[in-house]
């Protein structure tokens, strides 16, 4: 009987630990960063993101396979105040100082980040988006004041370019994403959710935007976007567009268009994909 009650204290204290770290996590260093975000706003409270839906293919059996999705990404942020001097002006060879050593490490140029360091009225500045496990590294063995690394949710297409036109994307560059092109924009209000806030110190949980499920097959999709790629380097066609519909329901199982763009990284792409 002893050891069974030593073993639940040992489960319990565990749980116990994971909760108070999740805790510190969220209201400490995660903390920190949200409040940082909300300074840069020019609101009396503060904008928290809400995890966007998901949104799913189907197979013949109906299981879901996810087409978009919310991905974690490690990010390196500037918070350009506490660079500051205490009159609140710029050191301009520190500044200097701080770019030369970050230029090789985050791929910028060194006018490129004393422009972003500098800027007064913005106290959260992006420097990378998607960091590296090597960015990382470097920057925490840096310790520089001001320079921070965190953690941020981004739109991930696990599939590619499979479906692009039909999915679209999401605009990286606002503060709250929207849906900018294809489905994540004629569903964007549903895939949202409701954001999260910052009043007074005191944090508002976000709620998560609702899913959306879709009538593609993936298996179908992925056939008939072949099938309409090498037609159209058959007959030597500049695009094409395919959809197959079941009978006798009428459901779309597959949708597609050709040249096709790859959403993950939808800015290399020209114009005239879209």
């Amino acid at each position: 009987m002893q050891w069974r009650i030593k073993s639940l204290i040992f489960v319990f204290g565990i749980l116990y630990f994971v909760l108070i770290f999740n805790i510190y996590n969220l209201q400490i260093q995660k903390g920190i960063y949200y409040l940082t975000r909300a300074e840069t706003q020019e609101q009396a409270s503060g904008v928290l993101e809400a995890p966007r839906g998901n949104i799913y293919f189907v197979d013949r059996n109906n299981n879901l396979i996810p087409a978009a999705l919310n991905k974690e990404y490690p990010m390196i942020y500037a918070v350009p105040k506490e660079i500051q001097k205490n009159n609140n002006d710029y050191d301009n060879d520190n500044i200097r100082n701080y770019a030369e050593k970050l230029a090789p490490i985050l791929n910028l140029s060194v006018e490129e980040l004393e422009k972003k360091l500098t800027k007064k009225n913005d106290l959260y500045e992006l420097l990378v988006e998607k960091a590296s496990s090597e960015q990382i590294k470097q920057i925490e063995n840096l310790n520089l004041k001001g320079i921070y690394v965190s953690s941020h949710l981004l739109r991930f297409y696990p599939f590619g370019d499979l479906a692009s036109h039909l999915l679209g994307f999401v605009s990286p560059t606002s503060e709250i994403k929207k849906g900018v092109y294809g489905l994540e924009l004629r569903f964007n209000e549903t895939l949202s959710g409701k954001p999260g806030e910052i009043k007074e110190g005191k944090i508002i949980e976000s709620e998560a935007g609702n899913d959306l499920t879709l009538t593609i097959d993936r298996n179908i999709q992925a056939q008939a976007e072949e099938i309409l790629k090498k037609l159209i380097e058959e007959y030597r066609a500049t695009s094409g567009s395919v959809i197959v519909q079941e009978p006798q329901t009428g459901k779309i199982l597959a949708m597609g268009s050709f040249p096709n763009f790859d959403p993950n990284n939808y800015s290399k792409f020209e114009i005239s994909t879209f």
